[in-house]
């Protein structure tokens, strides 16, 4: 079995994907004693406590879509096709997804993070302009 090391950079990434999931959790590892943890140093831990900030804001929402998922059987966490059916980018875009139907993902998962443009069907940016409505 590999054995893998969770760096500084690492558990902030997965600190920052977790903030869109429905858990929200550090995964101490299987050898917690060489892997970076929430409290190794304050730099982990401002991480953690950053995307926990963000994951708590996001309650609300989530529990709008745990309802969803309940009774309709729709999953949280979506690929965009659910969204955006008419978007050719959408049915070949494998590295992000919808967290729900108003957010998109696109989590970094590689280092260095990649330098492509984030394929969105939106014409504005989270934060400064508004997402169009899907069709």
């Amino acid at each position: 079995m590999a054995l893998h090391r969770r760096t500084s950079e690492l558990f902030a990434r997965w600190c920052e994907l977790a903030a869109f999931t429905p858990v929200y959790r550090s995964h101490e590892g299987v050898q917690p004693s060489v892997n970076v943890q929430f409290d190794t140093d304050t730099n982990s831990m401002a991480a953690f406590r950053k995307f926990a900030v963000v994951h708590a804001a996001l309650a609300t929402y989530r529990s709008r879509l745990l309802e969803e998922a309940y009774a309709t059987g729709a999953p949280v966490m979506r690929h965009m096709l659910m969204h955006y059916p008419h978007d050719a980018m959408a049915s070949v875009v494998t590295s992000q997804f919808m967290f729900g139907p108003e957010l998109l993902v696109a989590p970094v998962v590689s280092a260095p993070p990649p330098l492509h443009p984030l394929p969105s069907p939106c014409v504005g940016w989270w934060g400064s302009l508004p997402c169009s409505s899907p069709p």
